[in-house]
């Protein structure tokens, strides 16, 4: 369902939950929606953008995933007009990453991608669907969208699925999606309340708007990273001889 703006199992930066494709035309929005949400196979890409408010912080970005693969970069402005960057790759179960064009480092992804199926599916079994109306701000304004979200009383466990918000330790998190009549989500968004060094409360709110569903993007290792991996020596003609073929 495109990229959720926290970390599980300990990867700092950002991870990818479900990419986005159609698996259905039939049902409700809802049904059609919750299909998006399981689908495997599905892509897509977004614009993201959002902040840290008690610090200050503005952050903007772009991601693109396919299925649970997924390739993140975003800036964080800082009040001082200082920046940094971040990245991350998620291919199959190792997960890439580096700050500020640095040395890309990579983990295994294995137990993170079972955390994030895991997410996904309490979300379509969930969300419900809170009725359609216009958009009243942003580039889709006046565009009529169904409200995805989770009903009053139901929570999503930030212990039971290891949520922080950018490293920060999570007293609360929502997540709301705005979608299309023909279940194709249009626009997520995320709170978090997290907590910063000083022990206050850091609201961490972030938007992303979804384009390209369904359209064709692959998702590769970063090239610095695989270039580093230890090659198999090669064997000598002297060494080959008396092998057999």
């Amino acid at each position: 369902m495109g990229i959720l703006l926290l970390a599980i199992a300990g990867v700092v930066v950002v991870v990818a939950v479900v990419g986005l494709a159609i698996l259905s035309r039939q049902g409700s929005t809802l049904d059609r929606f919750r299909a998006y949400l399981l689908d495997p196979a599905s892509t897509s890409r977004s614009t993201i953008t959002g902040g840290i408010s008690n610090l200050g912080v503005l952050v903007s970005g772009r991601s693109a995933t396919r299925g649970l693969d997924s390739q993140v970069s975003l800036v964080f402005s800082y009040a001082n007009g200082t920046t940094q960057t971040a990245e991350q790759i998620i291919v199959g179960d190792v997960v890439y990453s580096r700050a500020n064009g640095g040395t890309w480092t990579s983990q295994p992804a294995g137990a993170l991608r079972l955390r994030l199926r895991s997410l996904s599916e309490f979300l379509a079994q969930n969300l419900v669907d809170e009725g359609a109306g216009p958009m009243l701000a942003g580039p889709f304004r006046g565009r009529d969208l169904h409200l995805m979200a989770l009903p009053s009383g139901t929570y999503i466990d930030v212990n039971a699925y290891g949520i922080t918000c950018f490293g920060q330790p999570v007293t609360g998190y929502w997540i709301t999606f705005y979608v299309a009549d023909d279940g194709t989500p249009v626009v997520m968004s995320e709170v978090c309340v997290g907590t910063d060094a000083g022990g206050a409360a850091s609201p961490i709110m972030i938007k992303q708007e979804f384009s390209d569903v369904g359209a064709p993007i692959t998702i590769a290792p970063p090239v610095a990273a695989v270039s580093r991996r230890p090659r198999r020596p090669l064997l000598s003609n002297r060494s080959q001889q008396g092998r057999a073929p």
